[in-house]
């Protein structure tokens, strides 16, 4: 029961972190381009939420299988750069 609602949390939270850097950037974009203004901090940020983003989503990612398998990626390669996925 905690666990599920920890998760659950857990999912609240890299939601809200996606919503706000995906709302960051627009209004970054349209004050840059449509203003000619922006704030500073505003990509500084960015790199600190998706990095946040990532630690958050990597161990959820792995609880639930989801890890990027690379066999069939590089099975896609030249046969020289096959030696560097295995």
């Amino acid at each position: 029961m905690f666990l599920k609602r920890l998760h659950k949390a857990e999912e609240a939270i890299i939601s809200l972190l996606l919503v706000s850097m995906t709302l960051l950037v627009f209004i970054e974009v349209v004050l840059r381009f449509g203003f000619g203004t922006g704030f500073s901090w505003g990509q500084e940020l960015t790199l600190h939420l998706s990095a946040g983003l990532f630690c958050l989503v990597s161990p959820m990612a792995s609880r639930l299988g989801l890890i990027l398998m690379w066999m069939p990626l590089c099975d896609c390669f030249h046969p020289v750069c096959k030696g560097f996925c295995h």
